[in-house]
């Protein structure tokens, strides 16, 4: 799976009290973000994505985690962490805590995102309904005891406005709005520069091919190629042993040569060939050559090729082409 970075990400305390049932009420948090891949493209996929819980930056063991299995839409998504495992008081009891993501069978993301102060607010949940203090003091005087009876100052209550304070601090961000529709396709660019030259196609062969006669033919057999557009080459490679028996031979002509292919033409050698081969009795080896060919396009046989006066060219084996076209 390739590398991917979550952009963005947004906590927030999510509850639902009622009264005096409050505390057996699930408490989650959601958890929003965006995923993009390596190439920083937006993720569409549905993938099980394990969110953890650690006492420290750094720390090996997470005290807390669970499995969620997302759908991303254009690389967003939204979860409710503690769905499944609850995130209660031990997980957050007021220290420090660091949430690891870890998409699929990828390494868990780094860093490690440190959980701010909202989740935190899960040990006030008691203020959505009744507030139950054992008494309230303001300023470091008693106002109401423990009774529930005021005990302040019985008269101004409430006093005239004071000045307005300088503003607070900015809250924390909220979560990421729905993607928007799409925008209409923009227009065509202008063609990039072309690219470097590369392989058509490839193909080898290998076989006994014929002997050297008088009559120029393929000693090698030839490998069969296509030339598809002007201006493409074709890297010809063509061996065969070659030898003789109790007799010497000589007068041995070798070209890389090729033959059109419907309509059938004859052989044609391509370029300078070697000439005057010889070679003592009782001896063989392995001859060849090569050449880069440019024709028209057409089918081609490509291989070695030669002829020969001398009788005594008998002793021959095996032999192999590979031909490789490319654009110019």
């Amino acid at each position: 799976m390739k590398a991917r970075t979550i952009n963005a990400p947004v906590l927030a305390v999510v509850t639902a009290l009622a009264g005096p049932a409050a505390a057996a009420i699930p408490i989650t948090i959601t958890h929003q973000g965006r995923l993009f891949d390596a190439a920083g493209q937006p993720i569409d996929d549905t993938l099980d994505v394990v969110f953890a819980l650690y006492e420290a930056v750094d720390a090996p063991v997470p005290i807390w985690s669970e499995v969620h299995t997302i759908t991303f839409d254009h690389g967003y998504f939204s979860v409710d962490l503690g769905e499944l495992a609850p995130v209660d008081k031990p997980v957050l009891d007021g220290t420090a805590r660091y949430l690891g993501i870890t998409v699929g069978n990828d390494p868990e993301m780094v860093p490690r995102a440190r959980v701010a102060s909202v989740p935190y607010a899960l040990q006030a949940s008691n203020v959505s309904g009744d507030i139950t203090p054992s008494s309230i003091s303001i300023g470091g005087q008693l106002v109401i005891d423990s009774s529930g009876l005021w005990v302040g100052e019985p008269v101004g209550l409430q006093g005239a406005p004071g000045p307005s304070g300088p503003p607070g601090p900015a809250g924390p961000m909220g979560p990421a709005g729905l993607p928007g529709e799409p925008g209409p396709p923009g227009a065509q660019g202008i063609a990039g520069p072309p690219g470097p030259p590369g392989v058509v196609s490839s193909t080898s062969v290998s076989g006994a091919g014929l002997d050297p006669r008088s009559s120029l033919q393929f000693l090698a057999a030839p490998a069969t190629v296509s030339v598809t557009a002007p201006g493409q080459r074709i890297v010809v490679v063509s061996n065969k042993a070659l030898g003789t028996d109790e007799s010497p031979a000589d007068q041995l002509l070798l070209w890389i040569c090729s033959q059109q292919i419907a309509p059938l033409k004859e052989i044609t050698p391509e370029g300078t060939g070697v000439y005057s081969l010889r070679l003592p009795a009782n001896t063989s080896i392995s001859m060849g050559l090569s050449a880069v060919l440019l024709l028209p396009p057409g089918q081609y046989n490509v291989g070695l090729c030669g002829k020969t006066v001398s009788l005594f060219w008998t002793n021959n084996d095996y032999s192999y082409t590979s031909a490789v076209v490319t654009m110019e």
